[in-house]
Parts: C-alpha cells; structure tokens; sequence
C-alpha cells in the first residue's frame, strides 16, 4: 500500500482507538449502567408484548384493602387470627391445591395465643405442601432464634456440592425463622431477602444464602424443592445445577453473586389469576359450613319447574367432589330425594344452569324460572369452589398499605415482592429466564471494534454514506439486541457500545476520506488477469481478504496436461493449434473460474490452478474434484465436436493435490504473479504426470482423498514414491459424484481394492488372479493391467522384507 494510504488508516485506526479507550474508561466506572438499564427494560417490554404467558398454575391470593375492610365488618382487625389462614389452607386441602405459599412472616407467636397457632399448625401438617417465608438480616439489633435447632438446619438447609466455580453467596449473621411449632409442621421455609439494582428496580434474585456454615433457598427455590423433591444442587461454574442421580436436569445461570436474572410476563394482576382473600375465606366458609344446602332446597321449591325438566344430558362434579365434610352426607339426601320424587337428580349448580338455558325450559313461562336463573347466577357470581383450585400453587402475600412488601420491577414501580418470589418460581419450574452478557472480557474487544469500524467509516465514506452506513450498523447492532432478547433471552450490552458507534463515527468524519475507486483499481489491475469476477467483486467488499506478499495456507492445486501433445502439435499449422488451444484452454479455464479457482498460469497446453485463497475456501478440495469431473466430461463433448469437425480427439491428465503451500505475489516491481509454491505443489504435478504410468485421467492424492471422500467415488490405485519425493504417497483415482458409480463398474473396483489388499499383504499370485478377475467387470481396465505385470515381477523377483508397499517411479511421467 501506499504511504497516504497507511497514514490514513492509522489516522482512523488512532481515533477509533482513542474513542474505544474512553468509553471503556466511562463503562468500567458503571457510568452506563443506569442507561443500560433503561434499554434492557424496553427489551423485556418486547418479549411481554410477544403475548408469552406464564405457568396458568400459579395463582395468587392478596390480602388487600377490600379483605381488610371486608372482616372488619365481623369485628376481626389486622392482624387477622391466624385460624383464619387455616381455614383458607383446609379450603385448598379440599380442592386438591398442589402447593401453598405464604410470603408472610411468622417469626412471632400469635397475639390470640398459642391455640391460635396450634390450629394453623395442624392446618398445614394436613395439608402437607406448605411453604412459609423468613428473612435473614446483618443488623446488630437483630436477633437470631435461639431455638433454631440441628433438626431445623437439617430440614431447611440445602446441601450443596462445590465444582469450579467463584460465585459469592451472600452471607448473613442474623436469622429470624417461623416460630418452632411452624417449623415442625410446615414443609419448607424460604428467605424472602432481595437486593435491588442501583435504580431500585428487582431484576435479578440470589437463589441461596449463607448462615452458619449452612445454605438455605429462597423461597421459590424452597417451592421448587417440595414440588420436585430436591435433596441436593451443585453449583458448577458459573450455573446451579440440579440433578437426579448423575443426570443433569436443570442448569440456571447465575451471576458473580450468585443471582438468577429474572424474566418477569408483564404487570402482575394481569398476567397472573389472582383473587382477593376476602372472597376465598367468604368461599371457604360456604363449602364448608353445609350452607350450600339450604341454596339447593331453595332452588328445589321451584317444583313447576322442575317437572319440565327431562333427562341430563351432562353430569359435572364442580362442587360435590370437592366436599370432604359431613355436608356430603346431607348433599347425598337430597339428590337421594330428587332422585325418587321426580326421577333424576344433580351434581352440579353449572348443570342446572345449563338446563335452565335449554330449549326446553325457554318455553316455560313463570316466575320460578327467572327467580331460580338470578339465583344461581348469583350463587356462581359469589362463591369459589375449592376445586377451581386444583393442582395450583397458590401465593397468599399482603398488598394492602401498611402490608406492602414493595419490590418495584421494570412493570410496575410498586409492585409487591410476591410477584418477585412466584416469577422466579415460574422461571425456575419452565427454565425460562434471561442471559446477561455484561462481560468486560466480551464488551471491551467490542467497543473497540465498533469505535475502530465506525471511525474508519466515517473516515472513508462521503458524510451522506458514512451516515447511512454507520446508521445501519446501530440498527444491525440494535437488531441483534433485540433479537437476542426476544428469541434467545440473551440481553447483551446496549449502552455503552452504541455510544462508541455514534461517538466514533462523529470523531472519524474528521479524518482524512479513503477513496474506495483507488482500491477498486488497485485490487482489479493487479488481480484482474488471473481472478474471477466472482472472486475480483469479494475482494473488493472484503479486502482484508488479500494479502500481499507471501503466507502458507492449506490449498488445493491442480496440474492439467494434454496427453500426447507434442504429437498433435506436429501434425497441424501453427494457426489451427493455436485456435485448438484457445479452445480447449477457455473451455477449460471457464470450468475453473465457475468453482471460483484461480488460474495460475499456462505452460503451453499446461493448466495449473489452485483453490483456497486469496479468499478462505474450507472446502477446496471438493471444489477442485467437481471442477476435475466437470472438466472430463466437458472434454468428451469436445471430442465428439472434433471428431465431427476432423479434429485431433484431445485427451487431458488431471493431478491434484492437498495441502500446505505458500502462495502470494511474487515477481518484480514491473510485473507480479498471483502463484503458489512448495513441496505440495510438486506433487500435483507428479501425479498429472504418474497418470501415465496407470492409464488414468485424474489422479488425487491421500490428503485431497481424506478432505473429499465423503462426495465422490474413488478408486485407490496404488502407493507410489514420486521422483524426487521419498515419503510414500497413497493414489487415487478420481471417478463420479458420491455413490454414482454402479453395477459391474462398482463390482470391478471393489474387487480392484480386494486385489490390492493382497499385493500389500505380498501374497502376489493371490493378488494376480484378483486383478485379472477385474477384468471380467472392466475389460481392459488399465490399472488393473499395470498391476498384474507388478504382481507378475515381484513373483520373480520378490521385494524386500521390510518393503513399505510402495512403487517407487523412475520418471516424472
């Protein structure tokens, strides 16, 4: 390059650096953080946008204002008798709840006294799955329970495995647990304990802390281990790992302090079932007082109207099943009554309805039936039944003033902590959660790349350009955000880098312009004579592709000759074998450039080309043996051409082979060649001259066979030691696409290898036959006819005993 150009590129390389340098100054001193938090939230806003719902069951019970107001009318004030929470626990038992959650603290005994606790106590011993929450505190005036006992740390603690990893799990001093008679008969206790990030918004969540020598879970964490039984996590890394015996089912990533980002689904009341407690305990106390009876006798009066009614065509169990009380046995009477009266009887409120709403009973005119349709309207209006509670988990937290755990989130700035504790729930039992990629070792490299890119961008290109291109790569940045989120709950940085993209640009428009012609020019004048216009237009996007110089890389390369041309060029004028040639070299050339070779150069009728640079190509192997194949039998419709014409029957011998070669542009400052070189080289052009010696066209090597076998047939032909080359070399014969070859062709060549087999085992005469028999699937088979002369001399005169196998040529071929 010239001078000009290389000050002009550090110019925009310095500034890009100088740019890379302060922002990453500003990031390593969480400048950024606060914007950082800002776009992540709009991020998060997508994906609730996306409609994704959470677990349907978990559900929610709050203790607001209205339940407040609502059992102060019976003369119960905050705080409530906790026989009150027995009753809604037995109410669940009845319905089938699968766990029960109480995000309340109960680290003092009950102000009614110690029956008070004892009925919640058997409430939650019979219902079985019941977890309540504690919190653990570093304040010295705090004080921890002196009657946290071996058995509580053996019940609530977790046991944990250490495997390579440098999470700090915070620690604490001071532990304030539920009462001892909760902590004999609940299942599981969980810490309530939360940090929030610097603007005061809960994103992230420790899953564990550290009292005592012991670990103990928060409370989803404790949720999620009555449900699955967890006797024991690991934390590998830089994840928490859950297994069951040595399968891994679970990993959750977690961050240097050991928190879980959290993926909430939006606003709390509208993502979630919830129910007020009010309505629960008035629900609770209906099923199972045995009022519903006196509903049902009520509706039962209506006895015009139940002689219109017919046969059921449903029957539902929404409120008998879930009767565990004696009111079933008073329930059983009346259907027992209905059944001999008129013939039929109910299971269900929903199933009356539904009859009511027939046909049927729309005929019937009376004030029963209207009067009886409110009432059961009314009935289903006002009451829950325990059953809607089914295999739920229920969260029974406060939200009314006063009760408020406030843990504010990017949804809502006062959203209650049980949000919190049943989201990370939910992204614990669905593995759904976020990935934070903050870094320093990833953001670093890419703020210096995006400030070096953009300031050579605004350097290079016109101020319009510049602007258009640098506005792409925000948008392309801003995608690959947005689509990480949204796709792979990926959230990467997106504060800091930005800023590096638009502060870089506005620092390198002040450089010096680049003019992209002079390039052009550079690269198409110099390379233009050997390269496709494929491979010229490459280059030019990408010109960090060309390397000036020299530099070894893997390749491919390809020798080609035309046999018996110095005959041909003897029996014809100088004008018809140079038209000849044209024609056969542009044929040819045209087959090479297509599977964007390079043409290296011609030496007379000779063709060497190479793959594999100046542009990466993995798999220029295969690249050259379909460009070979395509070349043979471009070769016989140009023989049937000349043949038609009166021409010489042209045939071409084709070598290749892989590996390391040194290519560039060498030459002198007149003139320089874009070529290859080296021992690889070298053996390409042996093998298009060993052609001869096995009667073959194409010939591959070991090392181009091993990077192509898996898309052609092959042929192995023999083991060969080429003039100046004393390492033995394994030949093939180049032959179709991958399982083209068929029927006797293939029988032939399978007994080619049996045969060769033998002649490396030295059992020739063996060998001999078997090479004959090729014969009877390939007539004339040439290899198979050079082989059987090997055998027949070796016979006579028998090789060493230390021979490698190999045939040794005496000339290049």
């Amino acid at each position: 390059m010239k001078k000009v150009r290389i000050k002009k590129y550090f110019r925009s390389l310095l500034t890009g650096g100088s740019v890379g340098l302060v922002i990453s100054l500003i990031f390593f001193s969480g400048l950024f953080t606060r914007l950082e938090y800002i776009t992540s939230d709009f991020r998060r806003h997508l994906v609730a946008y996306q409609n994704v719902k959470p677990n349907s069951d978990i559900i929610f019970f709050f203790i607001d204002q209205n339940s407040l107001n609502e059992l102060e009318k019976e003369g119960i004030y905050w705080p409530w008798p906790r026989e009150v929470s027995a009753e809604v626990i037995e109410y669940l038992e009845a319905g089938g709840a699968r766990a029960v959650v109480f995000d309340v603290l109960y680290s003092e005994p009950s102000v009614y006294g110690e029956s008070d606790d004892q009925s919640f106590s058997r409430a939650a011993e019979e219902f079985g799955n019941l977890t309540v929450a504690f919190i653990f505190s570093n304040e010295k005036e705090s004080q921890s329970a002196p009657d946290f006992s071996e058995e509580d740390i053996e019940k609530f603690s977790v046991d944990i495995s250490w495997e390579n990893s440098e999470i700090n799990i915070d620690s604490f001093s001071h532990i304030e647990p539920p009462i001892a008679l909760f902590r004999e008969r609940v299942k599981a206790m969980g810490s309530v304990n939360v940090h929030s990030d610097v603007d005061g918004l809960y994103r992230r969540s420790s899953l564990l802390f550290k009292y005592q020598h012991h670990y103990y879970p928060n409370l989803a964490l404790a949720v999620l281990g009555t449900l699955w039984n967890i006797e024991k996590v690991e934390i590998s890394g830089n994840h928490l790992v859950i297994t069951e015996g040595e399968q891994i089912i679970h990993r959750y990533p977690l961050d240097k302090q050991g928190q879980l980002c959290l993926k909430y689904y939006g606003e709390m009341r509208e993502t979630y079932t919830n129910y007020t407690i009010a309505s629960i305990i008035k629900s609770a106390r209906f099923f199972t007082s045995g009022g519903f009876i006196e509903m049902y006798n009520e509706y039962y009066n209506y006895q015009g109207l139940f002689n219109a009614w017919t046969v059921l065509q449903q029957k539902l169990n929404e409120i008998s099943d879930s009767l565990e009380f004696d009111a079933q046995s008073e329930f059983d009477q009346v259907n027992y009554y209905l059944h001999e009266i008129y013939g039929f009887k109910y299971d269900s409120l929903s199933q009356m309805l539904l009859d009511i709403n027939d046909q049927t009973m729309k005929s019937i005119k009376n004030e029963e039936y209207s009067t009886l349709k409110d009432a059961i309207e009314n009935f289903e209006r006002n009451y829950i039944a325990p059953s809607s509670f089914k295999d739920k988990i229920i969260f029974i937290a406060g939200t009314a003033p006063g009760l408020y755990d406030r843990r504010p989130n990017p949804f809502n700035q006062n959203d209650g902590g049980v949000h919190l504790h049943a989201t990370i729930l939910n992204n614990l039992m669905s593995d759904d959660y976020y990935y934070e990629q903050y870094s320093a070792i990833l953001i670093i490299p890419l703020i210096f790349l995006f400030s070096i890119l953009t300031s050579l961008i605004g350097s290079r290109f016109k101020i319009v350009q510049g602007i258009i291109i640098t506005f792409l790569v925000f948008i392309s940045y801003a995608l690959t955000a947005v689509i990480a989120c949204l796709f792979f709950d990926l959230i990467i940085d997106f504060s800091a880098i930005p800023v590096a993209i638009i502060l870089a640009f506005l620092t390198g428009t002040t450089a010096d312009y680049i003019h992209e012609s002079r390039e052009k020019k550079f690269i198409k004048s110099a390379f233009g004579q050997y390269l496709s216009t494929k491979v010229i237009n490459q280059l030019i996007t990408n010109p960090e592709k060309l390397r000036l110089g020299g530099e070894r890389r893997v390749m491919t390369a390809f020798f080609s000759d035309i046999e018996g041309f110095t005959k041909v060029s003897e029996s014809i004028t100088p004008d018809q074998l140079v038209q000849l040639l044209n024609e056969y070299l542009s044929d040819m050339c045209q087959i090479i450039t297509n599977h964007d070779g390079i043409v290296d150069k011609f030496e007379g009728d000779a063709i060497i080309a190479f793959w594999g640079a100046p542009l990466d190509q993995e798999d220029h192997a295969v690249r050259a043996c379909q460009t070979s194949l395509e070349m043979q039998q471009r070769m016989v419709q140009l023989r049937q051409k000349w043949k038609e014409q009166g021409k010489h029957q042209l045939k071409m011998r084709i070598g290749l082979n892989s590996g390391p070669m040194v290519v560039g542009n060498l030459g002198s400052n007149e003139r320089m060649d874009y070529t290859i070189m080296g021992d690889s080289v070298n053996l390409a052009s042996r093998l298009e001259g060993a052609n001869k010696f096995y009667g073959t066209y194409t010939m591959i090597s070991e090392y181009t066979y091993q990077m192509s076998k898996d898309f052609f047939d092959f042929r192995e032909l023999d083991t060969i030691k080429v003039v100046g080359k004393k390492e033995p070399v394994t030949i093939y014969e180049l032959l179709q696409a991958k399982n083209q070859i068929v029927g006797l062709i293939r029988q032939g060549i399978n007994q080619y290898h049996s045969a060769l087999t033998a002649y490396r085992s030295q059992d020739f005469s063996e060998a001999e036959r078997l090479f004959k028999d090729v014969l009877n699937y390939i007539p004339g088979d040439p290899p198979s006819q050079v082989m059987i002369e090997r055998c027949h001399f070796y016979i006579d005169q028998p090789p060493a005993d230390n021979w490698d196998g190999s045939f040794e040529l005496q000339s290049k071929g």
